[in-house]
């Protein structure tokens, strides 16, 4: 799988080419600072002017390029398996939801 591949690239520079990790790309940031902003970003969350930096960095960085790929391939692969009848068991929607919020407290407690 090609993903699999991506993700096994990824891993290895993150194991060993962090030097390469602090350069700035034609977007003027970092590849912290585009790792850290790349769900915003694939989200449509980022201003027009925040977005089209990271989004030139992610597009550009030899570093950060494979880090865009893979997630670009999990969300497709999720997007595939949840449109499959019968891929996920029931209630898991809301289980996942109930984690990332904290273990099930509500807006109002935080």
């Amino acid at each position: 799988m090609k993903w699999t591949h991506d993700l096994r690239r990824l891993l290895g520079r993150l194991r060993g080419g962090e030097g390469a990790a602090m350069q700035r790309s034609p977007g003027g940031i970092s590849c912290q600072e585009a790792a850290e902003r790349v769900f915003e970003w694939m989200d449509g969350a980022l201003d027009p002017e925040e977005a089209a930096r990271v989004g030139t960095h992610l597009r550009t960085c030899a570093h950060c390029y494979p880090m865009l790929r893979f997630e670009e391939a999990f969300r497709a692969a999720l997007k595939d398996a949840a449109s499959q009848p019968g891929a996920a068991p029931a209630g898991l929607e809301d289980r996942i939801i109930e984690a990332l919020t904290g273990s099930g407290r509500s807006d109002e407690e935080s």
